[in-house]
């Protein structure tokens, strides 16, 4: 073990194989009240419960989640210390305390290294060849945690489970968490077609899996009250009449009353079959024994369910009820949001508008905290609100438009499916263009509504694909401000764009006409300052143009669709990987867009993210919107940090200084190539500019002093700790004086030191690169005089210059010159060095240079 961080190939939490990077849009509050206030989790797999506590403290640069207002490692590794406690009192086998041992050690490693964690995690590495089957344990941790993320991560929870009951096929915990998964896929997949429909045979199938696993729980542990509930609930699910689904509900209530868990499941069934007393019965007996948001809101739920089926005087009886329940939910959790959605609805039933208008406004407004639904909550209270009768006619328009624009995005993400089933979002979309044709015909003479509802109906239009219809009615409200003299709307302008470019118009035409057209609208656009939208226009103009090109002229157009914002864009241009890396010096626009590439994966919602990423190991991702970005920020990182290859049995710690800052300068180049396009831009040499400038080529001379530096160092005892690095210029011919270079060089060399033959033949040759013209290494040479002149700006097209030197003739250098031939000349000249001096080194006779 000599590597110092071998201990990083365990696994835990925090190893990248684990999936657990991307879970940004997760929210960090909601996950601990989940964990926390889960009976389940206090009474059964308490090891893996503290674990993934830890994790939710954990710091993750990676997937830091939503919510989270500060790491705790502390906190993470108090959990880790009671999850070890409960190992050690169990009295579980060898294999357990070896499994739970590796996750649990290796965790605190990566937290905060410590000498004895480290030799603990030594000693486990015998006992896991001693007990094979602990992997079986490190697989559960992986599951429980992967489990209570969501659906996305489901279907990797279901097979880490099967593999663990493979080795322990009776652990009755594990079949249990096996059984959720399975019946949460089922209900999901029910919830997609709808619960109204005959029950198809796939998904028949999975209910029967999941009740077959809990009746072999149940076999195992007939005590287990929990999985009781739950086969009840499939029972239910399988079949609505089922007798023996409300006795297994009666059997897990009466001998665990206290567990929330089984009170809510018992609840639901009774809200849906009957009778209501029961229902009522449960919850509030439920919360007389825990005080908890989600048992308040389920009871409010019950109410407002029954204040339907009520008269008149009953029901706002039991509104009032609702409305208490659901004000207390929300005083224990203020982030409920279905709890503040039934708030609104309630005030609104009971007349109170102003406070019903309150609720839904900030429900709107805000997040509420529970990033991972909020689109899905939004959806929820908009759809609420238009049933309501304390908007205006322009809001309900705006709501409807809304509503499409969410059910849209709904139906193309797999992930929002267990909260908005595709089965209602067809209904609800055509509710919603009903209610827009609705207020065009019958506006009562409103001008303002009725046009109102015609912009929105046709964004619907285009938004559902119906571009005939769209199109159309964007060219009407286009002619119809035109005859007035009034300017047509963003929305109009933005709209025909999107239809022209999607529409059979282009077809009719040549391509390079169609795509002027759109050119020209967005152009009209800028002039309206709508640069958001005549941007996304201008996008779908050159990835349109991409798809139907070739070679270069593909790269030319996904680059300028990168500077207007596309991810698409981004993802095509990074694939070519080999030839970014191989052009990176010498293809001035590679760095830049590269820089550009990162800003655009830093933007929240990029353009055109609706593509399919295939990974490294040829998995696609076709929804995910973090995955895509983090896959594109890595490429980028890899052309930024391809490096020469050296042989791990040479090291040689000025060499790997070398190394390192070819990477740097990488790096530094692709901010100086933003700040130049910047610059540009704005028509202004700014402080941030220089900066970047200076950067670059001192970074440059640096490499080079040390490139010659680490080359001494390969072949000589006692190396000179000075650099040969010496540049003479003939002002009078404004010339590099090559013979002067070598000269000083060679007597230097024979004079002070034994320097090697072919060393001193390579430096000699290389000092003044062949080419007497090279200002640049004059340049570089000279860089610490430059901080004492002005810098200014010439008037030779768009290059910024600087003053270099007293003589008229050479006063100025082009800095953007200076930094392309710089990077590219030294980089050029260390890798030939460092090829060189380690073929010759015996100590590197093994060194293999490739850039």
């Amino acid at each position: 073990m000599d590597d110092s961080d071998w201990w990083k190939k365990n696994p835990c939490p925090l190893h990248p194989d684990w999936g657990l990077q991307d879970i940004s849009d997760l929210d960090h509050t909601k996950l601990k009240l989940h964990i926390e206030t889960d009976d389940n989790a206090k009474r059964e797999m308490m090891i893996e419960a503290n674990i993934y506590r830890a994790f939710l403290e954990s710091p993750n640069e990676d997937g830091t989640l939503y919510n989270r207002s500060r790491n705790s490692p502390s906190r993470a590794l108090d959990y880790l210390q009671q999850a070890e406690d409960i190992v050690a009192s169990s009295g579980d086998s060898e294999e357990a305390i070896t499994g739970y041992g590796v996750v649990i050690n290796t965790f605190r490693m990566w937290l905060r290294p410590d000498s004895s964690v480290e030799a603990t995690l030594k000693e486990l590495e015998e006992k896991k060849i001693q007990f094979p089957k602990y992997e079986a344990y490190v697989t559960i941790v992986h599951a429980y945690i992967l489990a209570w993320l969501g659906p996305r991560w489901r279907t990797t929870a279901m097979v880490l489970y099967g593999n663990a009951l493979k080795h322990f096929p009776k652990n009755s915990q594990w079949l249990f968490g096996l059984a959720l998964m399975t019946g949460r896929e089922a209900r999901h997949q029910r919830g997609v077609i709808g619960w109204n429909c005959p029950l198809p045979i796939d998904i028949m199938n999975l209910f029967q899996k999941e009740k077959q696993i809990l009746q072999q729980v149940l076999s195992i542990d007939p005590s287990f009250h929990l999985a009781r509930a739950h086969y009840g609930q499939v029972l239910f699910n399988l079949d609505r009449n089922s007798q023996q689904a409300e006795g297994e509900f009666e059997k897990a209530l009466k001998l665990d009353h206290k567990n929330c868990n089984i009170g809510i499941l018992a609840a639901r069934f009774y809200r849906l079959k009957g009778p209501f007393s029961k229902a009522e019965n449960v919850l509030t007996k439920l919360i007389e024994e825990v005080n908890l948001a989600e048992v308040h809101a389920q009871l409010g739920f019950l109410y407002r369910t029954q204040s339907y089926r009520e008269e008149k005087e009953n029901r706002s009886m039991l509104q009032e009820k609702a409305l208490e329940c659901f004000n207390k939910a929300v005083e224990l959790d203020r982030c409920h949001y279905p709890a503040l959605v039934g708030i609104g609805e309630i005030q609104a039933m009971l007349g109170n508008e102003k406070e019903a208008r309150f609720i839904f406004e900030d429900l709107f407004e805000s997040d509420f905290k529970d990033q991972p639904y909020q689109e899905s909550n939004e959806l929820r209270a908009l759809t609420s609100a238009i049933k309501l009768n304390v908007f205006t006619p322009l809001e309900h328009i705006t709501f409807s438009h809304r509503i499409i624009q969410l059910a849209v995005g709904f139906t193309a993400d797999g992930d929002h499916i267990i909260t908005v089933p595709p089965s209602s979002l067809d209904k609800t979309k055509n509710r919603c263009i009903a209610t827009l044709e609705e207020y065009i015909t019958e506006s009562g003479g409103d001008l303002i509504v009725a046009r109102q509802a015609k912009l929105k109906l046709a964004n619907a239009n285009l938004l559902l694909g119906n571009i005939e219809d769209a199109q159309t009615q964007y060219e009407k409200l286009y002619v119809d401000s035109t005859t007035k003299g009034e300017p047509p709307q963003v929305e109009v302008i933005f709209g025909r764009g999107k239809c022209y470019l999607r529409s059979d118009s282009p077809s009719k035409e040549s391509d390079g006409e169609a795509w002027a057209n759109v050119i020209q609208m967005a152009e009209e656009l800028k002039q309206t300052d709508a640069c958001c939208l005549s941007d996304e226009l201008y996008a779908d103009v050159y990835m349109a143009k991409a798809r139907l090109s070739t070679g270069d002229d593909t790269s030319k157009q996904l680059k300028l669709a990168i500077h207007k914002g596309s991810l698409e864009a981004c993802y095509r241009y990074i694939l070519s990987l080999q030839e970014l890396q191989a052009n990176f010096f010498n293809d001035i626009s590679v760095p830049e867009t590269l820089q550009e590439v990162k800003r655009v994966c830093s933007v929240g919602k990029p353009l055109h993210t609706q593509f399919t990423v295939i990974l490294d190991d040829g998995s696609k991702v076709v929804h995910n919107l973090t995955t895509k970005k983090n896959f594109i920020q890595t490429a980028v990182d890899r052309v930024v940090n391809y490096d020469i290859n050296i042989t791990q049995a040479i090291e040689n710690e000025r060499l790997q200084t070398v190394l390192d800052k070819l990477r740097q300068l990488r790096e530094y180049r692709m901010k100086y190539e933003l700040e130049l396009r910047l610059s540009r831009e704005t028509n202004t040499w700014g402080k941030l500019y220089a900066e970047r400038f200076l950067d670059v080529v001192e970074l440059a001379k640096r490499l080079l002093d040390k490139c010659i530096s680490a080359c001494q160092d390969l072949v000589m005892d006692n190396p000179p700790r000075f650099s040969l690095f010496q540049v003479v210029f003939d002002g009078k011919t404004g010339n590099v004086d090559k013979k002067k270079c070598s000269k000083e060089v060679t007597s230097w060399a024979e004079k002070k030191v034994k320097l090697p033959e072919y060393l001193l033949e390579k430096i000699t040759e290389i000092q003044p690169m062949y080419d007497e013209k090279n200002m640049w290494l004059w340049a570089i040479h000279h860089l610490d005089n430059w901080r004492k002149h002005s810098a200014a700006r010439c008037d030779i097209g768009e290059t910024f210059t600087i003053e270099v030197d007293s003589n008229p003739k050479f006063t100025t250098l082009k800095t953007d010159d200076i930094v392309k031939d710089s990077c590219k000349g030294v980089v050029n000249l260390v890798v030939d060095l460092l090829n060189t001096c380690c073929e010759k080194s015996s100590e590197a006779s093994t060194v293999a240079g490739d850039v």
